[in-house]
């Protein structure tokens, strides 16, 4: 059996709980997080690559997760082949940032 506080302002009484209390009581005890991977997916961008860290940073945001399980669920996804890895040039001169996007790196032909 569950119990809530009464609704009605100044008055603390303990009334049985209807189903919706009983609902949003055992949703906020539950510790286990969940990633909704299409919203994940929809922060990746389609052609244009961006830093993993932004993309990262976007999925825990919108989702209020940790990094951890953001960057589990990302390596997962590049697994199932639905995003990848790709190069993010640097506007300095170095070697060039990682990234995330939807599609593949392009394929270049080599000079000679």
């Amino acid at each position: 059996m569950f119990f809530a506080h009464s609704q009605e302002p100044d008055n603390i009484v303990w009334l049985k709980a209807n189903q919706n209390q009983i609902a949003e009581a055992k949703a906020c005890s539950s510790r286990i997080k969940t990633v909704d991977l299409t919203r994940a997916l929809s922060r990746v961008p389609m052609h244009d690559p961006e830093t993993k860290v932004v993309v990262e940073e976007k999925i825990q945001c919108d989702q209020n997760l940790g990094r951890d399980l953001v960057q589990r669920t990302l390596k997962r996804l590049e697994a199932k082949g639905k995003i990848f890895t790709r190069r993010v040039p640097n506007p300095r001169k170095g070697r060039s940032f990682t990234g995330w996007a939807k599609t593949p790196e392009p394929e270049t032909e080599e000079v000679t």
